[in-house]
């Protein structure tokens, strides 16, 4: 565990102040330094501050040498400021929807929190900026993985559900295969009233933007069918 308080925020200045170009040694300090924060966050809750744009940056390149410090950029979605520059900051969108995708739960989960904080702003600027990097069609990928976790389950049909109200389903790249993979969902998790009561709504919404995606998902099915 790092001393309380200023522990975290000293190792972030470390990575802050390393250059890109710096030489062989730096992927081990990097990962020593990920590693540590990462330890004291599962101790404590605990993490560095991280609002700025060279901090992001700082951590940007991290995930080059150790891709779970991702999780690290909690503290950028904790009040609407922050949050605007964390969708400024070049590469760390990109990042947080790549982590969904990671096969370490605790990253995924991470990274679906902070998107959700992030699509819970419904700032134009901010909600472009998902758009531009496919969160909604990454999404629906990593909602197809077997054995998603329910509670990613939950976070990503917040974050399709509120992406849907805040920019329209047209604004979001989805297409009409979505529609499966949200009834997918919906079957499986048919006890969680979280799930079915945001569910339900996204898919008339999405019933309504492709037009027809319905019987076209039927008539899919019943070819799949033996004898029809």
């Amino acid at each position: 565990q790092l001393p309380d308080g200023e522990g975290p925020n000293a190792l972030m200045a470390i990575l802050e102040k390393m250059r890109p170009e710096e030489g062989p040694k730096k992927a081990q300090v990097v990962n020593a330094i990920v590693d540590a924060l990462l330890a004291h966050r599962d101790l404590t809750d605990e993490l560095p501050s991280v609002a700025t744009i060279p901090e992001l940056e700082a951590l940007v390149d991290a995930c080059k040498y150790n891709p779970d410090a991702v999780v690290l950029m909690e503290k950028a979605v904790e009040n609407p400021v922050n949050c605007v520059t964390l969708s400024d900051a070049p590469g760390a969108l990109e990042l947080i929807v790549e982590g969904m995708d990671s096969k370490t739960p605790g990253v995924q989960l991470a990274c679906m929190n902070m998107l959700s904080s992030l699509v819970a702003q419904n700032d134009p600027a901010i909600n472009a900026r998902l758009c531009e990097v496919d969160l909604a069609p990454a999404i629906i990928k990593a909602l197809e993985q077997p054995d998603a976790p329910e509670d990613a389950v939950q976070n990503g049909l917040y974050c399709l559900a509120a992406l849907a109200d805040n920019v329209g389903v047209p604004a979001m790249g989805l297409n009409k295969d979505a529609l499966k993979t949200l009834q997918d969902l919906l079957n499986e998790h048919n006890a969680n009233p979280y799930i079915l009561d945001t569910g339900a709504p996204l898919m008339a919404a999405l019933n309504e933007a492709f037009a027809g995606g319905a019987e076209a998902l039927l008539e899919d099915r019943l070819q799949q069918v033996p004898g029809l």
